[in-house]
């Protein structure tokens, strides 16, 4: 068991280091307590596997390995039957932490996003505060980047003006608007369909509390501490294209939006 958790773990590290000298990998893991030995056998099985390239002082990661494991993932993702049937109808679901939110609001997002057949208009997102790019910048970067394929524009309102959310709308990368509250709810239109996630009220307490009291290094360690605490997170998603067409109605006052294709 010990050997497979250090190939689980040497693995893992070349995948995020790309290219890496075996020298400083065997260091890296020594220093973790594994013998040099032990990280050796890791390397040449994870060779033997192909899912590593060895060379001489280097390990990489075997490209043929990966684009077999691209074709195997690619062919989970849903097509537009699975999620039509999926959210044809008003869906409610319940979580008991952000971080669970967070997954399975990423779940759905991708299964609507990836039954888009043809590049729309524009997407349009309301955030109470915009806690997600505070703590999970790569997330909402790949976001971002799904959107861009889908979508000629995204747009972000935020229902706030805190110092805080002053600061993250300088780094985002898409169109955003601080706005005093609207809407009591987070909201996604994609399509014509729309996402709500509702938070814990006593846990939105203390988030905003961060917003406004916190800069960007000690918030973004608050929100994470915050992202376990148990509560009541429920998300509703639903096909209605007279509700997606009011919500545009309302965006179209702080953006230029194209016409609808």
């Amino acid at each position: 068991m010990k050997h497979y958790t250090l190939g689980t773990d040497v693995f893992n590290f070349i995948c995020t280091s790309g290219t890496v000298d075996t020298r400083k990998l065997v260091r890296v893991f020594e220093s973790r307590g594994f013998s040099k030995q032990g990280v050796y056998k890791a390397l040449r099985q994870l060779a033997q596997d192909e899912k590593i390239l060895l060379r001489p002082k280097l390990a990489t990661v075997n490209y043929v390995w990966l684009i077999r494991e691209i074709r195997a993932l690619s062919a989970l993702l849903p097509d537009h039957a699975l999620v039509h049937e999926t959210y044809a109808k008003r869906r409610v679901y319940k979580m008991k932490t952000l971080n669970e939110l967070d997954a399975v609001y990423a779940q759905i997002f991708v299964s609507i996003l990836m039954a888009q057949s043809e590049k729309r208009s524009e997407a349009l997102f309301y955030d109470l505060h915009n806690y997600t790019y505070l703590h999970k910048v790569p997330l909402v970067d790949l976001y971002v980047d799904l959107l861009n394929k889908k979508f000629e524009q995204t747009c972000l309102l935020v229902g706030s003006e805190s110092p805080l959310d002053k600061v993250l709308k300088k780094k985002m990368t898409i169109p955003v608007h601080l706005i005093p509250k609207r809407w009591n709810t987070f909201i996604s239109v994609i399509g014509d369909y729309t996402i709500y996630n509702y938070v814990d009220s006593r846990i939105w307490s203390k988030i905003d509390r961060v917003f406004n009291t916190m800069d960007v290094s000690t918030a973004s360690t608050a929100i994470r501490s915050l992202a376990e605490d148990r509560g009541s997170y429920r998300i509703v998603v639903e096909k209605n294209v007279e509700k997606s067409e009011e919500f545009r109605r309302v965006f179209g006052k702080y953006f230029v939006l194209g016409r609808k294709k």
